[in-house]
């Protein structure tokens, strides 16, 4: 979690405020438990990487994978479909479009492929095969 996320938790936008209910934790949350991420770059494991990916939410990340087929990013929920990536178009539920849109370059120079949270083009369990960025920008 990222220290961004840990402090916008106490006092989120208030259309997001359900995002941050307290009944969907299980455990003491506690900085103790966590490791709060105060880097763009976070190393979890040799070819795991967290990065910011601001917009979702102040604190939001994505997880860059270094796999056979190249580098896959899962990207959260900041984009759900490969055409809103490829517009770019971040998802509607969002602090801000203008920041928002700012980790879709990042993930777009970081990645060979991405596996988006609301993709249903995606089967279950998959291990390969993810869409691939196409780099079509002129």
């Amino acid at each position: 979690m990222t220290a961004d996320e840990w402090e916008y938790a106490a006092s989120p936008l208030a259309t997001q405020r359900v995002l941050f209910s307290k009944a969907w934790l299980t455990g003491a949350l506690s900085s103790f438990s966590h490791t709060l991420v105060i880097h763009d770059c976070y190393d979890v494991l040799s070819g795991l990487r967290l990065i910011r990916a601001i917009g979702h939410t102040r604190g939001h990340q994505a997880v860059l994978v270094n796999m056979a087929e190249g580098n896959i990013c899962v990207t959260g929920d900041i984009v759900n479909s490969l055409e809103s990536f490829a517009a770019p178009t971040p998802c509607r539920i969002n602090i801000s479009v203008t920041e928002a849109l700012a980790p879709l370059e990042k993930i777009r120079s970081n990645a060979m492929r991405v596996l988006m949270r609301h993709d249903t083009t995606l089967t279950k369990y998959r291990s390969s095969g993810f869409p691939r960025i196409e780099d079509d920008r002129s």
